[in-house]
Parts: C-alpha cells; sequence; structure tokens
C-alpha cells in the first residue's frame, strides 16, 4: 500500500456525492486528537497539477484533520480512472456509514450507473460483463433493462456484503420514484421507511405526488398514517383529497397538532383525559360503535 504524508492544503475536494456530517466529523476529531488517524485517507493524483492530489475517500477524516489544524495527513495514493474514483466514493459510502433506504437506494442506482459506465456490455443485457466478473454466462436476453439489474445486483451484493433481493429492490424503488417525488422525500420521515418508500415507488408520478401532497399537511408528524393511509384516501375510496369531509379535515388537523406538540404538552393533554375520565369514555364510544 502506498501510504505518504500528504499537505492538507494540496487536497482537492469537488462534486462530492455526500456532505459531511457535523457530529461525526467532531466525533472524529476527539478520537485522532486520542490516538491519530487510524486509516489513511484515498486519495489520486491531480493530472493537471503536480503536488496536488484529488480526494476519493476519507472526506469525513480529511474535515477532522483540518479541524484539528493537521498540516499533513497520511494518505494511499491511487492511480484510478475518474469513474474508478467515482465508484470508490459510492462504495465508502455504502459500507462506512448508516444510510436511510432513501440514501441507499440513491447510492446504489448511482454505482449502476458507474458501473454501466465501466461495463457497457451490461446495459445492453450481454452475458459479457457477467461473465467477467462471475465467470458465467447469461443468455436470456428477452428484458435487457431486467438483465442489467441482475448483473449489476450479483456483482453488488457481493462486493457490499447485501442480499441480491436488496439491492435489486432498491434499484427498482429509486428508478420508479419520480424526480418530483425525490425531492418531496429528502430529509423526511419517508427517507427512513422502505416499507412506505416501495409502497410508493408503485404508484404512477401522479399518484406518487397526489400521497406527498397528502402527507405534507400533517407538518412534523412521524409516519402520520403512512402512504397506506394515504393511498386508501386517494385510491381506495375513490375521492379526490379536496373531497374530505367535515369530520375528516379536523381528523388531519388533530393529528398535525399532536405531530407538531413536544412531549410535555402530549403527556399533559393525557393527564387532562385521563383526569376527567374521558379515556374510557372515548374507548366506551368505540365499543357502542
Amino acid at each position: 500500500m502506498n501510504v505518504q504524508e500528504i499537505t492538507v492544503e494540496n487536497i482537492i475536494e469537488f462534486n462530492r456525492l455526500r456532505e459531511v456530517d457535523r457530529d461525526v466529523v467532531e466525533g472524529l476529531v476527539t478520537s485522532i486528537q486520542a490516538n491519530g488517524l487510524q486509516q489513511p485517507i484515498q486519495v489520486r493524483n491531480q493530472p493537471l497539477a503536480k503536488d496536488r492530489f484529488i480526494l476519493i475517500s476519507g472526506a469525513h477524516r480529511l474535515a477532522a484533520c483540518r479541524k484539528i489544524g493537521m498540516p499533513t495527513v497520511p494518505c494511499v495514493v491511487t492511480e484510478c480512472s475518474d469513474l474508478e474514483a467515482r465508484m470508490m466514493e459510492v462504495d465508502e459510502n455504502l459500507i462506512r456509514y448508516e444510510l436511510t433506504p432513501f440514501d441507499r437506494a440513491a447510492f446504489l442506482a448511482e454505482r449502476k450507473k458507474i458501473y454501466e459506465e465501466m461495463y457497457p456490455q451490461t446495459k445492453a443485457g450481454v452475458a459479457g460483463a457477467i461473465a467477467k466478473h462471475h465467470g458465467s454466462e447469461k443468455t436470456d436476453n428477452t428484458d435487457s433493462s431486467a438483465n442489467a439489474i441482475v448483473a449489476f445486483a450479483e456483482t453488488t451484493a457481493e462486493k457490499l456484503k447485501l442480499s441480491r433481493r436488496t439491492v435489486e429492490s432498491a434499484i427498482r424503488m429509486h428508478r420508479d420514484l419520480s424526480p418530483k417525488s425525490k425531492v418531496a422525500i429528502a430529509g423526511t420521515w419517508l427517507a427512513r421507511s422502505g416499507k412506505d418508500l416501495e409502497m410508493l415507488s408503485r404508484q404512477t408520478p401522479e399518484i406518487q405526488e397526489k400521497v406527498l401532497n397528502l402527507i405534507a399537511s400533517v407538518t412534523h408528524m412521524e409516519k402520520p398514517g403512512g402512504v397506506a393511509k394515504a393511498l386508501d384516501r386517494i385510491i381506495g375510496k375513490g375521492e379526490p383529497v379536496s373531497a374530505m369531509d367535515g369530520a375528516e379535515k379536523q381528523y388531519w388537523a388533530l393529528l398535525r397538532l399532536w405531530g407538531e406538540a413536544p412531549v410535555t404538552t402530549r403527556n399533559k393533554f393525557i393527564s387532562w383525559l385521563d383526569e376527567h375520565h374521558l379515556l374510557d369514555h372515548l374507548k366506551g364510544e368505540k365499543e357502542v360503535s
């Protein structure tokens, strides 16, 4: 392994797939100050500038070293192409970090895109790419798109220690979510719910938009009925969202207020219900109805 001490200022970062997490950096600062940098950063040569290097993997470690004020850092210098460097960055994120189902699907989709650029035979459904990696051939070319996912899933599952089914499901989910849906989902509770994402991805772009608009009406609510509840409202009952009656609108309004309320307020409300024996009263009403 070619490890060199490289000046921090000479390491260039650009077009990264993921922003650094400040909490992770703070944790690494403490660790590096106590034990030193245990794993070198991975870089490659900058073709147009001598003594300059492009970061491949280790953005959090590099950020921590910069925060500490280290003038140099140990680096593994790797000779690789732009596509190979991109693949290494994707793989580090998939292996080293706890990703949400949404983020993992996005990284796997990026990995598939890179893989197909590196091995175009696979995208076309030709057996050559599979034979290259597995020593066997696949002759069924009736569905090149399906073959491409299968070939990629086999290679990726082995590389990243994931199940082939997990990879295939993530790729299909990311493929079938509309661009507008992906923007709406990012950073929300939906990004953490693989079941809801899978269900949403099976819908048309138009239905996806309606579902997300309905869910967004209960701001900050953690899984307010989920995608299944929204689909039942939009598809199951055959009524448009705008056709909600007064009781339904009040129901969603209560959910929104409950979701926005802090724990202390929720507990206070539950105590009030209990004090006035309303919890038992409500249960009785439900049983009678």
